[in-house]
């Protein structure tokens, strides 16, 4: 299986999973993620991620990565970028969550996991299935 391919099928998969996060977290004011990215607070990131994440998953599968950035001009709207890990049974997502006035994406940066799980005929359904048993939501 082509890694281009096992990493569209994350992309995917995460995206649509973590997009309740992302809705929750553009409502924080983006002059505080802007703050916060600046003077490099990362505890504060953390805390607003986690209270987000946790709405939706089992306490520490969604976790902030210590790491974002942000793009602010006079001419555009602002865009947040916040690393992101996401940890399921056996396999470990580090992907970039995007923010944006009216949208968010996920960008899917490298995948921890034994190869034969990312090998699997039934990939979308394993990761499906993984997503299912931490999230909270029905």
């Amino acid at each position: 299986m082509k890694a281009e391919f096992i990493a569209s099928q994350y992309h995917r998969i995460v995206g649509e999973a973590l997009r309740p996060v992302a809705s929750e977290l553009r409502l924080v004011d983006v002059g505080e993620f802007v703050a916060f990215i600046r003077f490099e607070c990362w505890g504060a990131i953390s805390d607003l991620f986690d209270g987000a994440a946790d709405l939706y998953f089992a306490p520490g599968v969604v976790r902030f990565a210590d790491a974002a950035s942000f793009d602010l001009d006079w001419a555009g709207e602002p865009t947040i970028r916040l690393d992101t890990m996401l940890r399921l049974s056996g396999i470990t997502i580090f992907l970039r969550l995007v923010l944006e006035a009216r949208t968010a994406t996920v960008d899917v940066q490298w995948i921890e996991a034994p190869m034969a799980l990312l090998c699997r005929e039934n990939l979308e359904a394993d990761v499906k299935h993984r997503l299912d048993r931490v999230s909270l939501t029905v």
